[in-house]
């Protein structure tokens, strides 16, 4: 009887065992990989992952096509509810010379372009201070009229590595049957996304 239960504690501490080391291997190879249901966009000095069913599209900003010193990524997921996030990029020399050469700078240049669009801001936050790997940043929550006001946020920072400002922008409508109602996760979508975010 006692050797049945040692057999029996040694079999489940090896199962255990060669579990822990398969997923510990699957999870090294796949380090580099995005996670399971999503794709991963490379290029322009950073990468970020999105949900494959999104709409994924690169544009320029303004007219022209999208380049190495100014551009836009985005995503558009539109079912029971509505998710929009992009990330903006713009080199220092293509900064608009109207606007500071800083976080702050850049996050004005993202409200010019959105209603240089038609697109109305109906109310902006407080700007806020952060860090994205290692770098200053300057975030903000807004709100747009999209016929509803539409919560939204973004940031603003400067990575050395690749000598531009990368702005996360997010817009959420958690049910587009009730327009009216805000969204609560505006933020903590907005992060999630940030975390996926390398610029370098």
């Amino acid at each position: 009887m006692k050797d049945d239960a040692l057999f029996d504690t040694r079999t489940l501490i090896t199962i255990i065992v060669v579990v822990g080391a398969v997923t510990g291997g699957n999870i090294w190879i796949n380090r580099n990989n995005p996670p399971l249901g999503f794709n991963r966009f490379e290029g322009y000095g950073f990468s970020i992952d999105y949900r494959r069913d999104m709409y994924f599209e690169v544009t320029g900003l303004g007219e022209g096509s999208a380049t190495e010193s100014i551009g836009t990524v985005q995503g558009v997921l539109e079912y029971e509810s509505l998710e929009q996030f992009g990330v903006m990029w713009v080199s220092q020399q293509n900064l608009p010379s109207h606007l500071e050469d800083t976080p702050e700078g850049a996050l004005e240049y993202v409200h010019d372009l959105i209603e240089m669009s038609g697109t109305q801001i109906s109310e902006r936050g407080e700007m806020q201070t952060g860090s994205k790997d290692g770098h200053d940043m300057t975030y903000q929550t807004f709100e747009v009229d999209l016929g509803s006001p539409v919560r939204g946020i973004v940031g603003a920072w400067y990575c050395d590595e690749v000598g531009k400002y990368l702005m996360l922008f997010l817009i959420h409508m958690p049910d587009v049957a009730q327009p009216q109602v805000l969204s609560q996760e505006v933020e903590s979508k907005w992060m999630g996304y940030l975390d996926s975010l390398i610029c370098h």
